[in-house]
């Protein structure tokens, strides 16, 4: 039986891990990352997790119940662990997974990340109440930084503090978020960051029932009018810039971080730069287009498996020379906004519904931030779960039953929406497809070819390939060759791995050749 080594979600063996696209070097260190982790917290913070909690809620440490770890709730990039606190409904304490965005090469990063999370809490609470989404009760940085929810605070500060809310209002002043600046004396600077979030009792993930009632067309109908009314929400206030709303220390809630998608931190966790300070916000989309395709340009130069062979180099490279031309075609509107809020990882798994299948919260609000109107679209998953299986023909079908659901939903606002015309816009010029490519690092090169490029021509020829990869990078044979060494050396440091690592380990070494993994594409691109 071949060796095959343990990830966090299964195992794989060398044939899969040598074809995967991902940085399966990297991935195999994350097992035993993870089971650190979680022995730290259980060993070391759990009554530090206490007192948090009870700080949030002016209530006893010792009243607080955290549940044991086999009830702990890991996903991709937090781990949620249960807890109850008399006169409360039960919570989750959050945790970013350190492993997994980005924040030992980039630190700073979880913070980052739960900022703006905490920001899309404030804002969907002040500007679309209609939104079923958790309680936020608190939060807190590793700088010691600490925010409570306003109704959590004790009488008197309340009191202050409604007071100065509403002073402010009247003066007509930019007003202070509903989370008080409240710091934990015992929260040390270097503990983890966190949320203390509401845990959902209604309802289950939509992602439990979607096999069986996918083609249910009464569930399929109530989900969609929901999701629609949802989408007009976010789109109802326009915006004056494309990046992040963060809770700045003071307390106030500003749209002043750099767009943070999934993408972003699972670039920089990989040990590849992106090149977007945290505090960038864009006001021109073509200038975020660009940044965004910058992204690709250097995950084909830092990651150390982004190429098969000389030839896959030269097919890469040519597609994200043209990417940078299509701009003008793709992103017609108005170059300088307005621009919406969305939800970048909006799927099944983040969406609780009831048994007809109404939306009955939305979980998981990381990676929210303001788009140009092109990158909205009606959510692919709706069709299937990768993009590059769904046929044509079924994604259109879901397009269209879905926009009839859009179009009449709009009809009955008060206000006017033209959430329905982008959409359909998007879907006939292909803005659909460029805006997705640009949000997906693994899929681009898929989509450009089976999408983007048919619709401009019908002939994608070799030769044409060649010509153009010379507009990728002036110095393409330099590039071409340092990716072929970092290709070898990849596979090297993988098949050594797995011959030294056999799969009778539970957990997996994951250690022993990560730094090779993160240094095999270092040098800056040329």
């Amino acid at each position: 039986m071949p060796p095959s080594r343990r990830l966090l979600r299964g195992e794989i063996e060398l044939k899969d891990a040598l074809e995967d696209e991902a940085n399966i070097l990297a991935r195999l260190g994350y097992v035993s990352q993870q089971n650190k982790f979680f022995s730290d917290l259980e060993t070391k913070h759990m009554q530090w997790i206490r007192e948090v909690i009870a700080h949030h809620f002016n209530s006893s440490p010792s009243a607080v119940i955290i549940a044991h770890r086999k009830q702990w709730l890991s996903g991709s990039f937090n781990v949620c662990i249960p807890a109850s606190i008399p006169g409360h409904s039960g919570v989750i304490f959050r945790i970013p997974l350190p492993y997994r965005v980005g924040e030992e090469i980039n630190p700073g990063n979880a913070d980052e990340k739960i900022r703006c999370e905490a920001g899309t809490y404030a804002w969907l609470e002040k500007h679309c109440p209609e939104i079923p989404i958790p309680k936020l009760y608190g939060f807190g940085m590793s700088t010691g930084v600490t925010f409570t929810r306003l109704e959590n605070l004790p009488f008197v500060s309340r009191y202050i503090y409604v007071f100065l809310r509403w002073s402010r209002s009247l003066l007509g002043l930019l007003t202070p978020s509903g989370y008080v600046r409240n710091d934990f004396h015992q929260m040390k600077k270097g503990m983890p960051g966190y949320m203390i979030i509401e845990f959902i009792k209604h309802g289950c993930m939509l992602s439990n029932t979607w096999q069986q009632g996918r083609d249910n067309h009464k569930l399929r109908t109530n989900l969609f009018h929901d999701l629609a009314r949802i989408l007009l929400s976010f789109t109802s206030i326009p915006l004056p810039q494309i990046g992040s709303f963060i809770i700045c220390d003071d307390g106030y809630l500003r749209l002043a971080n750099r767009p943070l998608s999934l993408g972003i931190h699972e670039l920089e966790n990989d040990n590849i730069p992106v090149n977007m300070p945290r505090d960038l916000t864009y006001s021109s989309t073509h200038a975020y287009a660009i940044d965004l395709l910058a992204t690709h340009d250097s995950r084909l130069y830092h990651q150390p498996n982004a190429i098969n062979n000389e030839a896959d180099f030269i097919l890469q490279a040519s597609i994200l020379a043209i990417m940078r031309m299509l701009p003008p075609l793709f992103l017609k509107n108005n170059h300088y906004g307005p621009f919406f809020f969305s939800l970048t990882d909006l799927h099944r798994s983040n969406i609780f519904v009831d048994e007809q299948w109404h939306v009955t919260c939305l979980v998981d609000l990381e990676w929210g931030c303001t788009l140009p109107a092109e990158m909205l679209r009606v959510p692919y998953w709706l069709a299937g779960d990768i993009i590059d299986e769904i046929p044509q023909e079924e994604l259109e079908s879901v397009q269209q039953e879905f926009m009839a659901i859009l179009k009449a939903e709009e009809k009955k606002l008060s206000r006017v929406s033209d959430l329905s015309a982008i959409l359909e816009e998007g879907w006939s010029t292909g803005s659909y497809w460029y805006g997705l490519a640009l949000a997906i690092p693994n899929g681009l090169f898929w989509l450009f070819d089976e999408r983007i490029c048919k619709l401009i021509t019908k002939t994608w020829r070799e030769a044409l390939h060649r010509d153009l990869v010379w507009f990728w990078t002036p110095k393409t044979l330099e590039v071409l060759k340092k990716k072929i060494n970092d290709r070898k050396r990849y596979d090297d440091c993988l098949r050594r791995e797995f011959e030294d690592s056999p799969s009778s380990n539970p957990l997996g070494s994951g250690d022993s050749d990560l730094p090779l993994a993160r240094s095999a594409g270092m040098e800056r691109p040329p």
